[in-house]
């Protein structure tokens, strides 16, 4: 099961790591933008109605393109643990 994301506590945890990243709310619509990590490329943009999936689409986009920030770091602890859980299960 995918826990719920809030996607202005997302912003604010990217943030305080040093990601740029942001969002617009209007109309119904949210958009979502995620600096890339090499600066003289556009920001990738996440465009649709839904704030929890475009919460969801920036931290997985995170977890992608910046390996070495703490919330890649936790995702992949979290796959290993799991995958883990699921050998032992298994064996």
């Amino acid at each position: 099961m995918v826990s719920r994301r809030d996607l202005a506590t997302t912003l604010r945890m990217l943030q305080a790591a040093g990601i740029s990243a942001g969002a617009m709310v209007a109309d119904g619509k949210v958009r979502v933008w995620l600096a890339q990590p090499d600066p003289d490329f556009a920001p990738w943009v996440y465009e649709g109605t839904d704030r929890e999936y475009a919460a969801h689409w920036l931290a997985a986009y995170v977890v992608y393109f910046y390996p070495k920030s703490d919330l890649a770091k936790v995702w992949n602890l979290m796959r290993q643990a799991t995958a883990a859980l699921g050998q032992a299960k298994s064996g």
